[in-house]
């Protein structure tokens, strides 16, 4: 009897979606475009973040354009921006004259048709995973979708021609509609006096600690079925703990937003700390900003902190089982920004080592950072706002 309920609403939520879908594909053709006025909206874990935040907020500071920000959830996000399945969300992404997103049109804004607009991408991240167009085992529907997708984009932005060249394999763009301008969102890990803020309000709260150490992995289904975000099966937090007291360091998990409910089974204990009791929902850019060590795997987050030539300690058991189960970007151990440690022990040595000053891995972590970014300025939003306003034929200030 329930099934049959869940069914009988899952049909109902389909057939309303299509009726939504098909109102605004008629209104996409009658509602008159508003000049300059642009819509962004991240579909990646966060109501108000990744590089569309960052570059809303450049777009607001510059002047150029009418930003207007469209979130996925219901759930906080900046005053007076429209939730997006809202009378106003809806009518405000149709009038707009440009969406910028950080993923796929349908898993982002799947109920507004973009008839006649410019779409500018700023994806969620760099990195490893073979994915879209690149992994073989992608379903002949998804492919038209992505394809379908990426026709659509005006400009797609990225971090350096390595990027450029592999995002034109993977999603099917050609590679003029690339521009390689850097990520808005690493423009705060050039701020240095915000830093330096940042760092004085933690140490206020939490006491003094000398060194800070974010942990942040990628999602890992084979970690989400034994319910650790842990890398290693014999993984001690007691051993970790004692470890960060000799430097006096704090140890910050975050994990990946597929990842979040894990949490809930991590207290803070000792000087492992979950991230929210200590960055709240501050996004991950400002964590960055002030750690002093990075302990990931194959996550994109390690080509937003090699930016900073600080440590970063690669930990997981199974690198090529990975591969063989999700698809890794062919040489990907070349591409890591560090060697990895694939035991708990060499984990604590490594770490044992960064945390001392010692730093193994700082000439390989700077080629492989010379490969995926050819900006190290700050001034990504920048470039992007003014590819933009190109692409839309206004005249630049």
């Amino acid at each position: 009897m329930i099934q049959n309920r869940r069914r009988l609403f899952r049909l109902a939520q389909l057939a309303l979606f299509k009726v939504i879908y098909s109102l605004t594909w008629a209104l996409s053709h009658l509602v008159p475009r508003k000049p300059g006025l642009v819509a962004f909206s991240c579909g990646t874990g966060h109501n108000y973040g990744g590089n569309p935040r960052y570059l809303y907020e450049a777009a607001l500071r510059d002047g150029r354009l009418h930003p207007v920000w469209v979130h996925p959830y219901r759930k906080p996000a900046p005053g007076g921006s429209p939730w997006r399945y809202s009378p106003r969300g809806v009518w405000t992404l149709l009038r707009a004259e440009a969406w910028v997103v950080d993923n796929h049109l349908y898993t982002v804004l799947p109920h507004v048709h973009p008839r006649g607009k410019k779409i500018f991408q700023l994806w969620h991240g760099v990195g490893l995973k073979r994915i879209a167009l690149g992994d073989q085992r992608i379903r002949p529907r998804d492919r038209r979708k992505i394809m379908g997708d990426t026709a659509r984009y005006t400009l797609f932005f990225t971090t350096s021609d390595f990027m450029a060249e592999h995002f034109a394999r993977i999603l099917a763009i050609p590679r003029e509609r690339i521009a390689v301008t850097g990520y808005p969102r690493n423009d705060f890990l050039f701020q240095a006096d915000a830093h330096h803020t940042l760092r004085a309000g933690l140490r206020s709260r939490l006491g003094d600690f000398r060194k800070l150490v974010l942990y942040a992995p990628t999602w890992d289904p084979r970690r989400e079925a034994v319910r650790t975000p842990w890398p290693f099966d014999d993984f001690d937090v007691g051993a970790l703990n004692a470890l960060l007291e000799r430097p006096g360091a704090l140890f910050v998990v975050k994990l990946h937003w597929h990842m979040w409910h894990l949490l809930a089974s991590l207290p803070s204990q000792g000087r492992v700390r979950r991230y929210d009791d200590v960055f709240g929902d501050q996004d991950v850019q400002r964590a960055l900003a002030v750690a002093d060590v990075l302990v990931t795997d194959v996550s994109s987050i390690a080509y937003d902190f090699i930016l900073l030539d600080r440590p970063i300690v690669i930990a997981h058991p199974d690198l090529d089982g990975y591969d063989r189960a999700h698809g890794l970007v062919e040489g990907y151990r070349e591409l890591l920004p560090g060697e990895v440690v694939e035991t708990f022990d060499a984990f604590l040595h490594r770490l044992e080592q960064v945390l001392a000053g010692e730093d193994p891995d700082a000439e390989r972590r700077r080629r492989v950072s010379t490969i995926f970014h050819r900006y190290v300025d700050g001034n990504s939003s920048r470039r992007c706002l003014d590819a933009m306003m190109q692409a839309m034929g206004k005249e630049r200030a």
